[in-house]
């Protein structure tokens, strides 16, 4: 029987695939006998370059002692990607990877053992951090490292890596953009962090890339606000006057006003397709 299956999830991701799968079979190698078998699965949806390709070509040639499976041609969409990858899955422990990360040594281990030791969680997430050695290619890049570096992960699952346990899931709505943010609301009180299961991340080299990706989440936040009106999705971000203290502390007035300034930004973008919130929340502007 399989024991556990693995979703990567790939959308024009043709130069880091590769690299990918073999990082992640280094994380399988670590994993004990109870974990086994694997069967890794590649999720291509909505590819406009060589994933599709690659993703195929991975999966004849495999050259690892665990099944790889591609799912080429998938639709658009990685809420759509998670709930087929949910309709195939049998094993009873799920991990969730997108193919842009790294992982920590034992991130994989630890996460498994996490959620195998822990009776009332059915996710466990790792904890996004800096790159060992991190440098900033420029400003806005080193105010955006910032929160990595100096503020607490937020109360949220990290979408990049998390492992689930199968019979605790069920397919979301098509609609969800952060399926973590979703996963965390519909699983509040079910979930942990483990901070020895770090998620390597690379802050934004732009102020137009950190502005997109603001954005999205802050259009996010709101949707699931209103998807979940009797819960608070304030409370799985950063937020509040001692973060922005520690975010002064670590970077100086400079990079905070900075920071302030690029938060407004986004959401003064990420309410211009549609206009005002309706609920009257609003996310708060002094945290992540």
């Amino acid at each position: 029987m399989i024991q556990t299956e693995i979703a990567v999830f790939c959308r024009n991701e043709a130069p880091h695939l590769v690299e990918q799968v073999r990082h992640l079979a280094g994380q399988i190698d670590a994993l004990p006998a109870t974990c086994r078998p694997v069967v890794l699965h590649i999720l291509e949806n909505g590819s406009t370059d060589e994933s599709p390709k690659l993703a195929q070509q991975i999966q004849d040639e495999n050259e690892y002692p665990f099944t790889v499976r591609a799912h080429i041609h998938l639709p658009p969409g990685k809420a759509k990607a998670w709930n087929y990858f949910l309709s195939q899955a049998t094993a009873p422990r799920l991990v969730f990877v997108d193919a842009d990360v790294r992982l920590g040594a034992q991130t994989l281990l630890n996460l498994l053992n996490r959620l195998e030791q822990s009776e009332g969680l059915n996710l466990v997430g790792a904890v996004a951090q800096l790159p060992p050695r991190f440098t900033p290619a420029n400003f806005w890049q080193s105010v955006f490292a910032v929160p990595y570096s100096a503020l607490p992960p937020a109360n949220s699952l990290a979408g990049g890596a998390y492992v689930a346990k199968r019979e605790s899931l069920s397919a979301m709505p098509e609609d969800v953009i952060n399926e973590d943010l979703y996963l965390s609301l519909q699983h509040e009180g079910a979930f942990a962090c483990a901070a020895d299961a770090p998620l390597f991340v690379t802050p934004p080299e732009t102020l137009e890339i950190f502005l997109n990706q603001r954005a999205r989440i802050i259009r996010s936040d709101l949707a699931e606000q209103n998807r979940n009106p009797h819960l608070n999705v304030k409370h799985h971000r950063r937020s509040g006057l001692q973060t922005l203290f520690r975010f002064w502390q670590k970077a100086g007035l400079l990079k905070t006003l900075a920071f302030l300034w690029a938060r407004q930004r986004a959401q003064n973008r990420a309410r211009q397709p549609f206009g005002k919130p309706q609920s009257g929340w609003e996310p708060n502007r002094s945290g992540g």
